[in-house]
């Protein structure tokens, strides 16, 4: 008969921890805090990441822009055919500004470098184009 008792003893205890398992409803503070928390990291760094994304778009936009507008004044540059030293490009690309300066190199070659300068968000940004001057003979 003390085994017997002693069984039903266990099964009490358990289900009586069952029981209060069932009663409780909801969640604890400490895990709401928690979920905040993991949430409020999460928001920072996907703001954190879609910032700088934004960022680095926009000077990659400045560059390609600055490559491509650059390429045809050095080309015009050249020819001959700009004989300015210095500018700004027309619209749409009036925050463009391009500088020339021609060297002569130690072994001869005539070299043409074209720096174009923007502006974005007061942060003043630069891209410099070289070209080489075939000799006339």
């Amino acid at each position: 008969m003390g085994q017997n008792s002693r069984a039903v003893t266990k099964y009490d205890l358990i289900n009586r921890i069952k029981e209060r398992l069932k009663l409780q409803q909801g969640l604890t503070l400490l895990e709401v805090i928690l979920a905040l928390a993991l949430t409020g990291i999460s928001a920072a760094v996907l703001g954190a990441s879609f910032i700088q994304g934004t960022h680095t778009r926009e000077q990659l936009n400045g560059r390609v822009t600055a490559q491509i507008i650059g390429a045809g004044k050095l080309a015009e540059l050249i020819a001959g055919s700009e004989l300015a030293n210095s500018g700004t490009f027309p619209e749409p690309y009036h925050k463009f500004n391009w500088t020339a300066r021609e060297e002569t190199e130690e072994n001869g070659i005539h070299v043409i470098r074209l720096t174009v300068e923007w502006s974005r968000n007061n942060t003043l940004s630069q891209k410099t184009l070289v070209g080489y001057v075939e000799p006339k003979e």
